[in-house]
């Protein structure tokens, strides 16, 4: 096993708040590391049990960490101890985790804020549903300090139950090994753990308070019990055949989060109009080309609160009419010290955030006295003015009381460095919702006449279809990941129902910090809300995320997962040693299709012929003498084809005998299993196959500059790619002589090749086009002010329709036609 990465355990991720004489947690016990074996296959794993590993925790440069500022740390288990009146108080640095194991190592990061005092502490939300025999359902617990930043303290509690007096998962006392915080409940049906703080509900009716004191200090609110989650519940079909034929079609479930018993109408109505929208409009295919091939089933379960939890920080801007908008406040990923001037995001990386008592005010020269006392001669008034101003904005930032929803789902982390999840993306909140206990939701679903159907989405089929809409305005959606058990794992996407960019806040009349303003439910499906939930479905399919955005190099675990998906490619791969290689481009390689099907096996000797069986067949369009080839799935690591075969017959409707045409190889049956596909190739006037990619232009220009095609015609071949650039969308393909790309396809950046800006980072992984759903929902016309709906490019459409139904190859490529050729063509 190889480790290849590393990251925090979900919910230990948040940046971390100590007092005088308290001591963090040994981070090297909050650390999960990803490890490959030599299949290729990479795992998690409590990083401590890696073979042979060894940490060391290291302060970031520009670190004032030590024992002259009051924080030693040990280097070996990242423990953190915090000295009485230290000169760190009201500043924070940032540790560097790296582990090693035979050779191999990886890293991540994570904040330490200190503080001299806590003024005020609560628990959020007030009222906390606890299903019966729910799992991990615990409140959080919000500080206010002495220089009024507002902390989370959660992390202050074990996430487990210790093991023993040296099991330090948690904040104590230095010199003492109790967790600092302890929790009780008064006499009712919800027991909290002393150590954890987790809840128990033994009833499905009633409730008391809970109670976390820290020293003589405590905060309480109220736990209400509520049924088990595995209660029977009804999903209505919102469109598609019907439950006959859920075995053999795509069965896709909304369910609410935000939405209080007296949404649900409103709820139903906007469900049923996503999917009018998926199933009309032509930016939505191939979606639109499956009406008979997927059901639309509709749940409902009422949330106590309206809105969802949003744990990131949020920076106050404007108040409008007594509300005030909050915008998420981004924390750097990368940051040289040497750089010849500092932008916002490196001066946060240098001298951490401001807080609303700093004592320099905005007296620029008296802070630098400050930070140069702290963090080093490093720090200069000259590298720190230009980016000043925006980071003192950031004084008044704060974070917001949770709300109690249905699915509990959070927009967002709290402030964290290094995490998977940013501030768009609604998540299912790790501390209040098990996956154990939304499965046994899932299985609990029946249909209006009591069949069952929830073991669709949890050991069936469909279980990457669960989409949660969820009520916020604010711009927002995610497909992430569902543990069903060791070794399996669902999807569960969130999205939201507009595209603002902030979300609303106001005061907590109780003086506990601030509280979300739930946001109106729009009174049309807003055209983020279905084309993010065909962004979302997209994934479900395998499709990866098309644009940048992050600085910093992708991690083998990213690349690893570029390398599977059919629409990204990790340049390395494609550009071995630098050097551009068409043929390691996975879609240049693909054939455009004219019918294909999905194989329920394959027979025959070594040499053939063969014996394919395929449903349907003859209703596919199968005939005798079509040119025919076998390819296994999913598309993105479906490897090469069979040779080019001939079908010799059909002896009935579900079979088809194939031979390798003249001079062809031969190939072996079990080579492409059930599940495979047997596709017709489109083939020009003088049967040679055609191709997505144009190899005559795009694929020799690539071959020619060795550059993408949002490459200048001037640049240098094979140039380093500028990692702080995130291209415009759509791109165009300028890489071409005169910066001008051939006249077909009608625009530059629908030419398919190689576009840099994919998985997410700015460099490192290619797309296959400069516009596509997976980039971008849409784009403003900066003049005109229309908005244009950007779709799913061809790609992305060929290798969706691979995966969920192979026969709708036909439909895809008379897109392709139209977009690509010329009408005679």
């Amino acid at each position: 096993m190889t480790l290849v990465g590393l990251r925090w355990i979900k919910t230990r991720a948040a940046d971390i708040h100590l007092l005088p004489e308290f001591t963090s947690p040994q981070l090297f016990r909050l650390l999960v590391a990803n490890v490959q074996d030599a299949n290729g296959t990479i795992t998690e794993v409590p990083a401590f049990t890696v073979n042979n590993v060894t940490f060391e925790f290291a302060e970031e440069p520009l670190r004032g960490l030590g024992q002259a500022n009051g924080a030693p740390m040990d280097p070996g288990r990242g423990s953190v101890a915090v000295a009485f009146q230290n000169n760190l108080a009201g500043h924070s640095f940032v540790i560097r985790a790296t582990a090693t194991a035979d050779g191999a190592s990886a890293e991540t990061r994570i904040r330490i804020h200190v503080h001299n005092a806590i003024k005020r502490m609560w628990l959020t939300p007030k009222r906390l549903t606890v299903r019966n025999g729910a799992k991990d359902v615990r409140f959080s617990v919000l500080a206010q300090f002495d220089d009024d930043t507002i902390g989370d303290i959660t992390n202050w509690s074990p996430l487990t139950t210790p093991n023993g007096d040296t099991d330090f998962t948690y904040v104590h006392r230095t010199g003492a090994n109790a967790p600092v915080l302890t929790w009780s409940s008064a006499t009712g049906p919800v027991k909290a753990d002393p150590q954890t703080g987790v809840l128990t509900a033994s009833a499905s009716t009633g409730g008391n308070d809970v109670t976390v004191q820290l020293g003589t200090t405590t905060a309480t609110a109220r736990a209400e019990c509520a049924v088990p989650w595995k209660t029977q519940r009804v999903v209505d079909l919102v469109a598609g055949p019907g439950i006959k034929s859920s075995n053999f079609v795509f069965n896709i479930l909304f369910l609410p989060d935000g939405f209080t018993k007296d949404d649900k109408t409103t709820y139903e109505q906007r469900i049923a109009m996503i999917v009018k929208r998926l199933e009309v409009r032509g930016r939505s295919s191939p979606f639109g080309l499956m009406p008979g091939k997927v059901n639309y089933w509709r749940g409902w379960l009422a949330s106590p609160d309206a809105g969802i939890t949003v744990p990131t920080e949020l920076d106050r801007t404007i108040t409008v009419n007594g509300v005030t908008r909050g915008e998420p406040v981004s924390l750097p990923t990368i940051f040289d010290p040497a750089a010849a001037s500092w932008d916002l995001p490196d001066l946060i990386s240098a001298v951490g955030l401001p807080n609303p008592h700093d004592v320099e005010g905005n007296n620029l020269g008296a802070r630098v006295a400050t930070w140069r006392s702290i963090y080093g001669t490093a720090v200069t008034a000259a590298l720190a003015a230009p980016a000043f101003p925006a980071w003192f904005e950031l004084r008044d930032r704060v974070l917001l009381n949770e709300r109690d929803t249905a699915f509990h789902m959070a927009f967002g982390t709290r402030p964290s460095l290094d995490v998977t999840e940013d501030e768009h993306t609604p998540v299912v909140n790790p501390y209040r919702l098990a996956d154990e206990d939304l499965n046994g939701f899932l299985d609990g679903l029946v249909d209006k006449k009591n069949r069952a159907l929830g073991t669709l989405w949890t050991t069936g089929k469909d279980r990457d279809l669960v989409v949660i809409v969820c009520r916020s305005s604010r711009d927002g959606g995610v497909n992430n990941s569902r543990r069903l058990s060791k070794t399996e794992f669902g999807r569960t996407i969130g999205v939201t129902m507009a595209e603002r960019p902030f979300h609303q806040l106001a005061a907590n009349p109780q003086n506990d910090g601030f509280d979300l303003v739930p946001d109106a439910i729009p009174t049309d499906v807003f055209y983020s809300l279905w084309l993010n939930t065909a962004h979302e479905l997209g994934h479900s399919f395998g499709l990866g995320d098309e644009y940048g955005g992050l600085v910093a190099p992708p991690t083998k675990v990213e690349l690893s997962d570029a390398a599977a998906r059919p629409n990204i490619a990790p340049r390395d791969v494609v550009a071995p040693g630098g050097v551009i290689d068409v043929t390691k481009i996975k879609w240049a390689g693909w054939q455009r299709i004219a019918k294909a099907g999905a194989t329920l096996g394959t027979t025959g000797p070594d040499s053939g012929p063969y014996t394919v069986a395929l449903a349907d067949a003859q209703k596919i369009g199968f005939r005798k003498g079509d040119a025919v080839r076998l390819r296994r799935r999913p598309l993105g690591t479906a490897g090469a084809p069979s040779s080019l075969c001939t079908i010799d017959s059909l002896p009935d409707a579900d079979h088809v005998v194939i031979s390798p045409q003249p001079g062809q190889t031969s190939f072996k049956a079990g080579d492409f299993p059930s599940g495979s596909i047997l596709f017709a190739p489109v083939l020009d006037k003088d049967g040679a196959e055609l191709f997505l990619a144009d190899k005559k232009t795009v694929l020799k220009r690539l071959t020619d500059t060795n550059n993408p095609l949002n490459a200048l015609p001037g640049d240098a071949k094979g140039r380093a790619c500028d990692n702080k650039t995130n291209l415009p969308v759509p791109t165009a393909a300028s890489n071409f002589p005169g910066g001008v790309a051939p006249t077909l396809p009608t625009f530059s950046s629908w030419n398919i090749g190689l576009f840099e800006n994919g998985g997410r980072h700015n460099c490192g992984i290619y797309r296959p086009t400069g516009v596509c759903l997976m980039v971008q929902n849409a784009q403003e016309d900066v003049n005109e002010k229309p908005v244009n709906f950007n779709d799913l490019c061809i790609v992305c459409r060929y290798a969706m329709v691979d995966t969920a139904d192979p026969t709708l190859h036909t439909q895809v490529d008379a897109e392709y036609r139209a977009r690509y050729l010329r009408p005679q063509s």
